[in-house]
């Protein structure tokens, strides 16, 4: 079976709330971010609005697969202005070779960053449409179950309630494992070291001893403020600390590796 067409196109899938909220929103200055050294910029004026992206690969017969992603018009015209070129005409069954096709083709302007989320996307939909041309669930065309069940956690990315409200929210959802997001980046120096330390205490108190806790620094800091606020937070037991420089910075993650053994640390998001 061949691809007939790759189309992508900007949507809106953000369900509004049908439920009144428990506690009034709060006035908040929202977590860390790598441009939080220039306060001219709100975060509004510098993100790029990170509109939802859906694409759909269209088999002969008129079976469809779907994938989403995000950053909307560039991810949109790199899908629609390259890739769907290049996959018309190429066998449905053939997701490898059309990853690796994508990301040979957009080399030339790197295959990381917007390029990324859109091979994402692509790939998604590829895997979509295996499963439905094969009447076979994709988690069975990649090997099968593993496992029973996935743990999940809970983010605290939304602070307009308050992280004391929505951590009392997500235990009594149930979830085992939560993520707070820091405050400030490492311009604040010592000030935001503490305010820090204070935010992972706070919770690790509200949650208990039974429940994972996770630290987000939103890639704002930089190696020896990582280094420092890690150390600080050793006491807490934290489940690891995530994105604490910019994604590209890899010299930075290969120095707080070695000044920080014994810590967790997450990152990625190019």
């Amino acid at each position: 079976m061949k691809i007939r067409d790759v189309r992508a196109a900007i949507v809106n899938i953000v369900r509004e709330p049908k439920t009144q909220a428990r506690v009034p929103k709060q006035a908040n200055e929202g977590f860390a971010s790598p441009m939080q050294r220039y306060p001219e910029y709100r975060r509004a004026d510098w993100t790029s609005g990170s509109k939802r992206v859906a694409v759909v690969v269209t088999a002969e017969d008129g079976t469809f697969g779907v994938g989403f992603t995000n950053h909307g018009e560039p991810v949109r015209e790199i899908v629609n202005g390259h890739f769907a070129q290049l996959l018309a005409g190429q066998d449905c069954m053939a997701t490898e070779k059309l990853w690796d096709v994508m990301r040979r083709t957009s080399s030339p302007y790197g295959t990381a960053g917007l390029a990324s989320y859109a091979i994402s996307a692509v790939d998604i939909a590829l895997w979509d449409l295996k499963g439905k041309l094969l009447g076979r669930p994709v988690y069975e065309l990649l090997g099968g179950p593993q496992k029973e069940s996935i743990p999940c956690y809970a983010s605290n990315t939304d602070l307009s309630y308050g992280t004391e409200q929505s951590l009392a929210w997500f235990l009594e959802l149930g979830f085992k494992a939560v993520k707070v997001f820091l405050r400030d980046s490492h311009d604040a120096g010592i000030e935001g070291i503490k305010r820090a330390e204070e935010l992972v205490a706070n919770a690790r108190e509200q949650i208990g001893s039974d429940v994972e806790l996770m630290v987000d620094a939103w890639m704002s800091l930089s190696v020896e403020y990582a280094v420092r606020l890690g150390e600080a937070l050793r006491p807490y037991r934290i489940k690891w600390l995530e994105d604490y420089l910019l994604p590209d910075d890899m010299e930075g993650y290969f120095r707080v590796r070695q000044r920080l053994p014994g810590v967790t640390l997450a990152s990625g998001e190019l």
